[in-house]
């Protein structure tokens, strides 16, 4: 699979590019680590849709106490089960309300976890069982608070309408790239700064979003200043002003440029999407490889205004390793 070549060939280029920037330290080598061991673990263990199902199993076990979990940080007023176990965190409101986090290092990364299994869902699960746990990861979605999260699962909810409305189409898909595709040039071509308009539209609170154009903006001219290495993990900025928009990157498309150069979002773009341009032949394999497909997009678009690591990093590489394995899985049974 060509997914195996990209995904080895980003953990190495992590390492690589850090050591040639001078910015190597051991979360480098923890980042790679989690990235290509998840992703082989869901290589090598979810071969084929029986096996997915036993993963499926196991998430409709997770998902309800994880989103329990967030109930009692909403209902406590801090982050309890963290404080439990002694993790440091920094709880945050919003609108008056704790934003929940669960087992999660904040409550953007926790409500990406649920759209991702609500998306899951939507295609493993049939009749009262989908909307139950489709009904449950709205819920837990909503406990976050989150712009990234809730947009997230607003995009899943319609691509699944769109796909049930057209799925004796094999066409659909195309033409949905191709709309949105053109929305996007539309917003480029009416707005001076499409980045800056999405950004202050797409999130629930506009000072998010106004914090947010300015970290890309500090963070673009850096990135310029080596784009094929990046700086490895560094404290970046030189001004003040930058190093406070430069302290916390909400993005994971925007922080992996700066840290490890342009060729790593490349790799990491084609390790994510290449097992999605797979055909597959059978309807019960394509219901399941869609709920998948789905989930990996909608994490690759939250992680426009979301940074992932620890669990979340883990699962969004598992779910890119489970997805390479089905499509390798059609390609040996077709």
């Amino acid at each position: 699979m060509a997914s195996d070549f990209f995904a080895t060939a980003l953990s190495i280029w992590m390492l690589a590019s850090s050591v040639l920037s001078g910015g190597f330290r051991p979360y480098v080598g923890a980042e790679a680590l989690e990235l290509l061991g998840a992703y082989l673990v869901g290589r090598a263990f979810v071969f084929g849709p029986a096996n997915f199902f036993v993963f499926i199993r196991s998430l409709k076990l997770i998902t309800p106490v994880l989103i329990a979990l967030a109930v009692l940080d909403i209902m406590s007023g801090r982050y309890i089960t963290l404080d439990s176990f002694g993790v440091p965190n920094s709880w945050a409101e919003r609108f008056g309300w704790v934003r929940a986090a669960s087992v999660f290092d904040g409550a953007e990364h926790y409500g990406t976890f649920c759209v991702a299994a609500a998306a899951i869902f939507l295609y493993s699960e049939n009749g009262i069982r989908r909307v139950f746990y489709v009904g449950l990861c709205a819920f837990g979605c909503a406990l976050s608070l989150s712009s990234g999260p809730l947009l997230g699962f607003c995009i899943v909810m319609a691509v699944s309408l769109y796909d049930h409305v057209l799925k004796r189409h094999a066409w659909r898909w195309k033409a949905l790239v191709s709309a949105l595709a053109c929305i996007i040039i539309m917003i480029s071509v009416v707005h001076d700064h499409p980045i800056e308009w999405m950004l202050i539209h797409f999130t629930l609170d506009p000072q998010t979003g106004f914090f947010r154009i300015e970290t890309w903006s500090a963070a673009l001219p850096i990135i310029g200043h080596s784009p094929f290495t990046g700086h490895g993990l560094v404290e970046l900025g030189h001004s003040v002003d930058e190093r406070i928009f430069l302290r916390s990157v909400d993005s994971l498309w925007l922080l992996e440029a700066l840290r490890y150069g342009v060729p790593a979002v490349i790799l990491l773009i084609m390790t994510m999407f290449s097992p999605l341009l797979k055909k597959t032949p059978t309807p019960g394999a394509h219901n399941v490889q869609t709920g998948l497909s789905l989930s990996v997009v909608t994490i690759a678009l939250v992680g426009l205004t979301v940074h992932f690591w620890g669990a979340t990093w883990l699962f969004l590489n598992l779910c890119v390793g489970i997805r390479a394995s089905l499509a390798e899985y059609d390609a040996r049974h077709c």
